[in-house]
């Protein structure tokens, strides 16, 4: 899965410098939060072979860090709702990002 976390994250990048040209600078950082999962999934996958916790296997602490980025990333929605006046769009930020990281998560944990 690590080809398509590449692709979530250019994506990510690309959607980014879009609202960063069309002056919607709130937006593009709001966005950024997205890319913490598929990251450390990345960087999870290289180094989990060399680190060793207890006796927790390669599969294991691929999961563990990848929870961890999902709570990482919610955190970092909650936070950055506040970029957005109304309420209403608050919460649709959040639970829209926040289910989309939880879905990636579970896909990325399943396989």
């Amino acid at each position: 899965m690590v080809i398509e976390c590449i692709a979530i994250i250019l994506v990510v990048l690309i959607l980014t410098v879009i609202f960063m040209r069309r002056d919607k600078k709130t937006h593009a950082i709001a966005i950024t939060p997205l890319i913490i999962v598929p990251l450390v999934h990345i960087i999870a996958n290289l180094t989990a072979e060399y680190l060793d916790f207890f006796t927790l296997s390669v599969d294991d602490v691929n999961t563990l860090f990848t929870v961890l980025s999902l709570v990482i990333s919610c955190v970092a929605f909650g936070v950055l709702s506040n970029l957005f006046d109304e309420k209403r769009h608050r919460k649709i930020y959040i639970i829209t990002c926040g289910l989309y990281s939880l879905l990636l998560t579970a896909i990325l944990i399943i396989r």
